[in-house]
């Protein structure tokens, strides 16, 4: 009877370890490894994954009973394009407030430029704090998106991010 507890015991024992031992790995999973959302894009060698924040963008959609958008390679090569052109525009005017602009378009496309962000959650929240850039993602109209950050270690805000969603 003794070997049998001692048996009970030692399994117990084992499980318990293991139990903690799994749980342990977990967390330091999670704080040893960054998550993409909070990736920091400002630094050399890290790269910008779109599918990180359109997936956030479309939970955020799907909380307010929204479609989701789908990713447009043609409409995320326009962002990059626009990121990187207030990028550019940033560092040819030192001192000045880059050219941000956000528009409208007849084609029915809404971009929405911002800077300084350094992760694509710090994005997110930007852009959902702001009433306009708040109501291009959760446009009705809008279908289709394309999204870019765009980086310049030269540059007064080194990170340069771009937005654009269409109705087409």
């Amino acid at each position: 009877m003794a070997a049998a507890i001692r048996g009970k015991s030692a399994l117990i024992l084992m499980s318990t370890l293991m139990v903690g031992l799994a749980l342990g790995s977990c967390g330091s999973n999670r704080t040893g490894s960054t998550p993409g959302l909070y990736t920091r894009l400002d630094q050399a060698g890290q790269a910008f994954d779109p599918a990180i924040s359109v997936s956030m963008i479309n939970g955020y959609r799907r909380d307010r009973n929204l479609p989701p958008l789908i990713f447009d390679a043609t409409l995320a090569r326009e962002a990059e394009l626009r990121a990187a052109n207030a990028a550019e525009a940033d560092r040819s005017t030192p001192g000045e407030v880059p050219a941000l602009k956000n528009e409208e378009t007849p084609d029915g496309k809404t971009i929405r430029l911002s800077a300084g962000y350094r992760t694509a959650a710090e994005a997110f929240s930007g852009w959902r704090d702001v009433p306009a850039h708040n109501a291009a993602l959760l446009s009705r109209q809008a279908t289709r998106i394309g999204i870019a950050a765009y980086y310049v270690p030269s540059s007064r805000y080194r990170m340069y991010w771009a937005l654009v969603t269409s109705i087409r």
